[in-house]
């Protein structure tokens, strides 16, 4: 039990130690989110930091309501990027990851 104890540590430690370097790669990612055709376009870091907002001059000339959902959109299409980039990241950081006997879940019923 000792060594499975031991070994469920090891992969506890490098488990972590991947999900501190997926983090780091996260927040040191730029996402561009667009609209209108590229129009309007928005950068943002992993942390959802804007860095830069940009607008056409011929997106200017549209009525406000216009600008107004185009920048929403594009705000959207970066969070669902770093949303997507997130999640492909920490996905599978479990894999591999043999959890000592006795303290997988079995999904046994533990109420009283």
């Amino acid at each position: 039990m000792n060594a499975d104890l031991s070994d469920f540590m090891k992969n506890m430690k490098k488990m972590q130690d991947n999900i501190q370097t997926a983090q780091g790669e996260l927040v040191n990612k730029n996402i561009i989110g667009d609209a209108a055709s590229g129009a309007v376009r928005v950068l943002l870091n992993g942390r959802f930091d804007v860095k830069r907002v940009k607008i056409s001059p011929e997106m200017m000339k549209e009525p406000v309501n216009v600008l107004e959902e185009a920048i929403a959109s594009a705000f959207n299409s970066a969070v669902k990027q770093i949303e997507d980039f997130s999640k492909q990241k920490m996905s599978g950081l479990m894999e591999g990851v043999q959890l000592p006997e006795g303290m997988a879940d079995k999904g046994e019923d533990d109420s009283l």
